[in-house]
């Protein structure tokens, strides 16, 4: 009874090693290659697995999730200095037109002031007039000069706040991408031969988080 017992086992065991050896065949020949599935960014830490080796995946399936606070934190940071900028460049914008309407103005001023002037019939008693003509149309001069240096630096400062926008919402994009890439998905069907285990931490980018073989 004891022998029959024992080659009921030992048959036990073949068939489990044989159905090993062929399940292994079976997917060497349907899992053949291997894929590596990178950290889209670093200083961060795994906040969700949902997967283990040895589990089958499909394709989009989400696997594991990296933390963002610190991306969000950056995110709504940079968000209130894009929005303080854009505030500056509406204040600046509105003075630009006023000096520009103000630089305008003048040069027609000290248009009519040259047309009063040439006016002015010799004689004792326009003398007077006539200075007075002259001193307005310098003082008006300085004051076309003045607001045409101030409209220039104005506009290179515009240029430079425009500058700054654009780069404000370029590093926004890039978080937010970021941030909607912390969900690491599956990128194909396949067997999960490595993966990630919750807490563990993502020093860079391009850090292997899984391996997954697939056909």
């Amino acid at each position: 009874m004891k022998s029959i017992i024992i080659v009921e086992h030992q048959a036990f065991i073949m068939k489990f090693i044989l159905k090993i050896f062929i399940l292994s065949l079976f997917s060497a020949q349907i899992f053949g290659a291997e894929q590596s599935i990178q950290a889209p960014f670093g200083h961060s830490h795994v906040v969700s697995s949902f997967v283990k080796a040895g589990d089958f995946v499909t394709q989009g399936q989400l696997i594991a999730r990296l933390d963002t606070n610190d991306l969000q934190h950056k995110l709504s940071q940079l968000q209130a200095d894009k929005l303080t900028l854009e505030k500056e460049m509406n204040t600046l914008q509105h003075l630009l037109k006023k000096t520009k309407i103000r630089h305008k103005q003048k040069i027609a001023d000290k248009k009519q002031a040259e047309i009063d002037a040439n006016q002015i019939i010799s004689g004792l008693n326009n003398l007077t007039n006539l200075k007075n003509k002259a001193m307005n149309q310098e003082q008006l001069a300085k004051e076309i000069k003045t607001l045409s240096n101030s409209h220039r630096e104005q506009r290179q400062l515009y240029r430079k706040l425009q500058a700054t926008h654009k780069t404000l919402t370029l590093n926004e994009v890039a978080f937010e991408s970021m941030i909607e890439s912390a969900d690491i998905k599956a990128p194909t069907d396949g067997l999960i031969l490595e993966m990630v285990k919750v807490n563990q931490v993502i020093q860079r980018k391009g850090q292997v988080l899984s391996v997954i073989s697939h056909a």
